[in-house]
């Protein structure tokens, strides 16, 4: 799943990759990880902890910037 975003902004213009697209993701990611947490599925919840550090590193190359994880993206957890 990682490679090919990789490889999706590899050949994505300027004009086409766009910020909002890739919190989706990342928020898609930490609703993964609560999920996992509240039906105690704790191998789970670690991917998700995993992929989403490898989404947020990729988040700061992109843009030049750290992805602030605000309060409320962890509420349920």
């Amino acid at each position: 799943m990682i490679e090919n975003l990789e490889t999706k902004v590899i050949e994505t213009t300027d004009e086409e990759l766009n910020k909002p697209q890739l919190n989706k993701i990342i928020v898609q990611l930490l609703r993964k990880g609560r999920v996992a947490l509240k039906e105690n599925k704790l191998d789970m919840y670690e991917k998700c902890k995993d992929e989403f550090s490898q989404y947020a590193k990729l988040y700061e190359k992109l843009f030049g910037e750290p992805y602030i994880v605000r309060k409320k993206d962890y509420i349920n957890f």
